[in-house]
């Protein structure tokens, strides 16, 4: 699977993720409080799809997780999450409420950022592991 490189790409990547899990999980405010909802929290108010929709609209996480080569662990606490999200939010006025406080696409978003800082950071490693072997073969 190909891994993301260059710190360009990264960072664009990293922009995107946070751009699209605001849009859905933290876009808007409710006046005078700090609650604060997306696209997501409103389609869940919509019954029979709009959880469905919602959870159509996160397997954006899945599909960059599948292009920067994802560990599973990350695919599983994803899943878990997005599971969570689309079944507790299917449940009416609580599942709304649920959907505003747990915030999944957030939770994906990081996961799927730490994900990338774990594969830039490994990257880093076997770069200066390489350029140490070419040293000590120059010797």
């Amino acid at each position: 699977m190909p891994k993301a490189s260059g710190s360009t790409l990264s960072e664009a990547k990293r922009h995107r993720i946070e751009a699209i899990a605001t849009m859905l999980d933290s876009r808007f405010a409710i006046p005078g409080t700090s609650i604060r909802f997306g696209v997501d929290g409103l389609l869940g108010l919509i019954p029979g799809i709009g959880d469905m929709v919602s959870a159509s609209l996160s397997s954006y996480f899945f599909y960059e997780a599948h292009k920067i080569g994802a560990r599973k662990r990350v695919y599983w606490k994803m899943l878990w999450n997005t599971l969570l999200d689309t079944s507790i939010g299917a449940i009416p006025v609580f599942g709304d409420v649920f959907d505003v406080w747990f915030k999944a696409n957030k939770k994906n978003a990081a996961l799927l950022l730490k994900e990338l800082e774990h594969q830039q950071s490994d990257s880093d490693n076997a770069q200066n592991s390489t350029n140490k072997t070419a040293n000590l073969v120059s010797l």
